[in-house]
């Protein structure tokens, strides 16, 4: 993939910021199938779904690549190329996560509460059923993103409202 580089033509490189895409942002699957409203607004009702239907498939395809393959990529590149070394944890470092996640819930509330929100339990909870029911979806995904475009469309985008959108 070829990056680009930007910053003023005459910096030196370290004050330069390289990215993958330009200004290192990627567009959401939302966000590219809403596109600017002026142009929503003529789509008729079949070319919105047609849209959520793309963001489905983008979310799909992005899910896979970017964050379970390039993960791989990356980890296999750092052990084969930069000496890193996976190595097993012990009964400590367990304890220590069983700690932490005893823990978490109740740190999360405080968190979201302080910033405002109303009842973040209720998040916390419809969170916690969501990751267990994708974790069993996921299960018959595997790395597959025409099936991961089926899940997401049928759990979630044939769900909106195109109008509302």
């Amino acid at each position: 993939m070829a990056r680009r580089s930007f910053g003023k033509p005459n910096d030196e490189p370290k004050s330069r910021v390289i990215t993958p895409r330009p200004r290192g942002r990627r567009p959401s699957a939302i966000g590219a199938a809403r596109g600017a409203k002026a142009a929503r607004t003529q789509l008729t009702h079949e070319q919105k779904v047609a849209h959520l239907k793309a963001a489905a498939r983008i979310a799909a395809v992005h899910s896979i690549g970017n964050f379970v393959v390039r993960n791989e990529e990356s980890y296999r590149y750092a052990v084969e190329k930069m000496g890193v070394q996976k190595m097993a944890v012990g009964k400590d470092f367990d304890e220590l996560m069983a700690k932490y996640k005893a823990g978490e819930r109740e740190r999360n509330v405080s968190v979201a509460k302080g910033f405002g929100v109303k009842d973040p339990e209720a998040i916390l909870d419809a969170h916690a059923r969501n990751v267990e029911k994708w974790q069993k979806l996921s299960k018959d995904i595997g790395r597959d993103p025409d099936k991961l475009t089926e899940a997401l469309w049928r759990e979630v985008y044939s769900k909106l409202d195109p109008e509302k959108l």
